[in-house]
């Protein structure tokens, strides 16, 4: 059975950093349309919503892998597996599917020989990001064409 996710709010952080621009566009263009729109197709309460929000953006980041993302679903959203079989599909159909070759590259760093070598004792760091805190961390980014320079 799948459980919940701790990843430190810097974790994330420093994982969205090292996403390619066309994760970073996914993340911050699509993902909230996607996952409000299938909040709404299953009539998703507000907090399964948010959720949901949290969970594909570690499959974005690339700290859950794809396959695992309808067991994730399932027990995160409280909710049966045929529908978050349902739900995942979708969300993947459309945020993951054509960018997969990126989101491969971001889940290679969850290996031991993709791990950063930092020696850096993440021990005391916050737990989860919650889905608010991914919400303004979107809400405070630059578009992508503003980071990149181009007009």
């Amino acid at each position: 059975m799948a459980s919940k996710l701790i990843v430190s709010t810097r974790e994330a952080e420093k994982r969205y950093a090292l996403l390619p621009p066309d994760l970073q566009g996914a993340f911050t263009k699509n993902l909230l349309p996607v996952t409000e729109a299938l909040a709404q197709k299953y009539h998703l309460t507000q907090s399964q919503g948010m959720a949901l929000v949290e969970e594909t953006s570690f499959v974005l980041l690339g700290f859950t892998e794809r396959q695992d993302f309808p067991d994730l679903l399932s027990e995160r959203l409280d909710i049966d597996p045929p529908t978050a079989l349902q739900i995942a599909g979708e969300a993947d159909a459309t945020l993951c599917t054509p960018l997969q070759d990126s989101i491969s590259k971001m889940a290679a760093l969850n290996t031991p020989e993709g791990a950063s070598a930092g020696g850096e004792d993440d021990s005391n760091l916050p737990v989860a990001p919650s889905a608010h805190h991914i919400l303004n961390v979107l809400k405070n980014l630059p578009p992508r064409d503003a980071q990149s320079g181009v007009q």
